[in-house]
């Protein structure tokens, strides 16, 4: 019950999400379509505002166990320019 505010700080971002409970998997998905496919920054975002909201609440990601997973073809995936967030 601590973390499910981060539920909501997700969706003010209209990103998708699934929270589980009993381990603290948060997931996070948005689907792109062909135009802006390279456009991450709605994602990047997010993921700021989570990271802060742990922070602010005397919380830490841990960063061995935190990852971003992109799945597209193998055309487009080269087009993304992806950069660390956590």
């Amino acid at each position: 019950m601590y973390v499910s505010p981060v539920g909501d700080l997700i969706a003010q971002h209209n990103i998708c999400y699934h929270q589980y409970a009993d381990d603290l998997q948060l997931h996070v998905y948005m689907s792109l379509s062909s135009e802006d496919f390279s456009d991450l920054s709605a994602m990047e975002i997010c993921a700021v505002d989570v990271s802060r909201w742990f922070v602010e609440n005397a919380l830490l990601l841990n960063p061995d166990k935190t990852e971003t997973v992109v799945f597209g073809t193998r055309k487009r995936l080269p087009q993304l320019h992806l950069r660390q967030i956590w």
